[in-house]
């Protein structure tokens, strides 16, 4: 009877065991499997995301491409729009981050494109970096000083292909909207509080310096006639935060619909002097 159960033992060990591992079948390889395929589609939803400008949501899906288990490939081209994302959104370090795992994997002109774009993330005029390629990055720093521009713009020496002319209008034009006066905003407000505001077209902002203003002024003016000195003192210091803070608030509110104005032109000329930072041109 012993002898029985170790032929069926060493039996089980020699054909069942075997065959039952045969039969199962091999794991996909991480670029074959399911989620890798679906992935693929969230690429392309990442850099949709990021030409329409909705550059959280890129940076979201590209972060969950980079997390998965997939094709080196897909994971390097989910870092290339997730660091360009990450720097439309200001996250500088953690678009350095994804630019620095990409320098070790690229060449030539990819790797070109991939230290100007880590220049621009930094702020920094890489010795690495074309005459021409420093003098792109640097009349994008000066776009909003007119004459500076211009230096730039006369001493530039173009190796990039980029259109000069089609920059040149695009600059001048950038520099020439204005959707409010900055100052005339503050004028009317240092004069009429909330009439700056109403001038921007906030005309609940308007009605609420107006209201404040003239309820401290009114208590300051009636305080220090009835020789209440204390109270004057501390009802006009009231008075006069809200009554400067009133034309700051002007001035920032036209300033805020200048750059809104500007920012079509902007992007624009950003895309044309540094097409780089494109998801459409892979580096």
């Amino acid at each position: 009877m012993g002898r029985l159960k170790l032929f069926a033992f060493l039996f089980h060990l020699a054909v069942v065991v075997p065959a039952f591992a045969a039969e199962r079948p091999a794991p996909l390889a991480p670029k074959e499997s399911e989620l890798c395929r679906h992935l693929s589609g969230e690429l392309e939803q990442a850099r949709s995301f990021f030409s329409r400008g909705q550059y959280r949501l890129s940076a979201w899906k590209s972060t969950s491409l980079i997390r998965a288990n997939c094709a080196e490939a897909m994971r390097g081209d989910a870092k290339r729009i997730g660091s360009l994302a990450f720097l439309e959104l200001g996250e500088r370090d953690e678009a350095g981050r994804l630019l620095q795992d990409l320098e070790s994997t690229e060449t030539g002109a990819n790797l070109r494109k991939l230290r100007f774009v880590r220049a621009y993330a930094l702020g920094l005029e890489s010795d690495l970096l074309s005459e021409s390629d420093r003098s792109r990055l640097r009349l994008w720093r000066l776009r909003d000083d007119g004459s500076a521009f211009d230096r730039e713009f006369a001493a530039w020496k173009n190796s990039s292909g980029a259109d000069r002319a089609a920059i040149r209008k695009l600059h001048a034009d950038y520099v020439a909207t204005r959707a409010k006066s900055p100052v005339l905003a503050g004028a009317l407000s240092a004069v009429i509080p909330g009439a700056g505001q109403a001038y921007n077209g906030a005309w609940q902002s308007a009605g609420l310096a107006f209201v404040l203003n003239s309820i401290f002024l009114w208590a300051t003016l009636d305080f220090a006639d009835r020789d209440l000195k204390g109270a004057a003192v501390a009802a006009g210091t009231v008075f006069s935060v809200t009554y400067f803070g009133n034309i700051l608030s002007a001035v920032d509110g036209a300033n805020s619909l200048n750059r809104r104005a500007r920012t079509p032109l902007e992007r624009e000329m950003k895309q044309r002097l540094l097409p780089e930072l494109s998801v459409q041109i892979p580096f």
